[in-house]
């Protein structure tokens, strides 16, 4: 975002895709940041830097002087269970919004959040926040909304949230980007509860979603922002230490970044099922992610690169090797893999300068997104990826969140693709045993990978730089040892 959400209220209204007059007015900084703590419910002093609006010693005593003034925009709260510098807004900010528009700012801030009186609600302030800077499309923030057990869409849901009719169920996210076109749920999670509760809860987003169009489906995603409660106690509780400057934020950083393994590790279990498969198969994207990095509107922006418009770029290096690149529309793809047909919610489909030919680029975070690791084990071990048909090309990008990451993954695939293509399946038997490499016709030349068929195989990226494992060895000794055991492994 630029400095023009805070400076330019036709800017500000838009950002929460509210139509404005032509006429461009101006909006105070700290009226902007006045609104934005009526809207989420309070403000964290260290938000606002992470945010871009100010450096942290203006927006401290920024924030103390507008709370301590004679007409207070802000006013200072505390929290039950912990020591955030954290202000809340003050009815009089209505007075300072220009008369022509304070209808129309009424109506946002109808929609706000109840006053932050917790690290919970504040966790999902800043997110809030962060979603305000980044470049995500337009959206209508909504907090607390309910999903309704046995909806069949999600366009029934939006249409019942459109009424402003509140249903209650054992399913209510903690925070609804609503986009343009589909939504985004946020939930927090603080490592507070045990991993049946969690995973109970990661049960009904696909109870719920189960049934949802591959068209509508592909639109929405679930972020679950990961922290560690124990961190926060030692580093919020006392105020001693900044969580932007050393070491208070590597220890931050660092415990929501332990957290997020923890989590994906302990409800392993819940991803799996008829529900999550359909959920997968239909575009849902369904992401475990440090908590940190959804305060960073830059961080935010790679976890969600569609909304943001990022997919692009991060695709680009490879985008460029494909051939001859006109257009570049973004969207879901929905494709055959062996006879299933599976939505893939991110993808890029270059076309040459005929228009014809386009050769998708399959985008999946497969460390974040269970549902997208599901969709890329599928596609890579599936006969027509693997040996595609004239028309059917595609390569497929997987993000994660390091190398080992990838060994992993590709472990998983050779011990599907054992069981998919059994000893006596001569031509993907043979093909196989050779390598998954090989089977790709990947090489490497100066240690880097590089593709004899453009627009036929797989790569990884990892912190933004693209990899495959220096060889596939491992591949083999797991296919060849998952086919000489006997496993199978239940497949949809």
């Amino acid at each position: 975002m630029t400095s023009k959400t805070c400076n330019n209220m036709n800017e500000f209204l838009r950002r929460f895709a509210y139509k404005t007059p032509d006429k461009s007015l101006s909006l105070d900084k700290y009226l902007s940041v006045a609104l934005l703590a009526r809207l989420y419910g309070g403000v964290d002093t260290e938000q606002l830097v992470r945010c871009g609006v100010s450096s942290y010693h203006t927006a401290y005593a920024s924030m103390n002087r507008l709370a301590g003034s004679w007409k207070p925009l802000l006013k200072r709260a505390s929290l039950l269970d912990g020591s955030y510098s954290v202000y809340t807004a003050s009815p009089a900010i209505l007075n300072a919004v220009p008369e022509e528009l304070r209808e129309i700012v009424e109506h946002l801030l109808s929609h706000s959040a109840a006053t932050v009186v917790r690290a919970h609600e504040l966790y999902c302030s800043n997110i809030g926040m962060a979603l305000t800077f980044s470049d995500m499309e337009r959206f209508r923030p909504m907090f607390g909304q309910v999903l309704i057990r046995g909806m069949n869409s999600v366009g029934e849901m939006l249409r019942v949230l459109n009424s402003e009719s509140l249903f209650v169920n054992a399913l209510s996210p903690d925070m609804v980007a609503r986009k343009q076109i589909g939504s985004v749920f946020f939930e927090v999670d603080r490592a507070t509860e045990g991993a049946r509760e969690v995973g109970r809860k990661f049960a009904d987003y696909f109870e719920v979603l189960r049934s949802v169009s591959p068209e509508e489906l592909s639109e929405v995603a679930v972020v679950v922002s990961s922290f560690s409660y124990r961190k926060e106690k030692a580093l919020i509780g006392g105020r001693k230490k900044s969580l932007l400057n050393s070491p208070g934020k590597e220890l931050f950083e660092g415990g929501c970044r332990f957290a997020c393994d923890s989590l994906r590790s302990r409800t392993a279990s819940f991803f799996a099922g008829k529900d999550f498969l359909a959920c997968a198969y239909n575009g849902l994207r369904f992401l475990i992610v440090p908590g940190i990095d959804t305060w960073h509107p830059s961080s935010l922006e790679e976890i969600l690169p569609k909304e943001c418009g990022k997919l692009i770029a991060m695709t680009e290096p490879i985008l460029s090797q494909i051939g001859r690149i006109g257009q570049l529309p973004i969207g879901s793809l929905a494709r055959d893999v062996d006879g299933k047909i599976v939505c893939f919610p991110l993808s890029v489909q270059p076309t040459d300068i005929a228009g014809t030919n386009a050769v998708p680029v399959i985008y999946e975070h497969i460390s974040a997104d269970m549902c997208g690791r599901e969709r890329a084990l599928k596609l890579l071990t599936a006969r027509n990826f693997i040996r595609p048909q004239s028309g059917q090309k595609a390569f497929l990008v997987m993000d994660v969140d390091r190398e080992g990451d990838a060994i992993s993954f590709l472990n998983d695939a050779a011990a599907r693709s054992a069981y998919l293509y059994p000893e006596d399946d001569f031509q993907f038997n043979y093909l196989l045993r050779q390598g998954l490499y090989r089977a790709f016709r990947i090489v490497f030349e100066g240690g880097a990978p590089a593709y004899d068929n453009l627009g036929h195989g797989f790569i990884f990226r990892c912190k933004g730089k693209f990899f495959l494992p220096d060889d596939d060895a491992f591949f083999t000794r797991t296919y060849l040892s998952t086919l000489a055991s006997g496993r199978k492994t239940e497949l949809a």
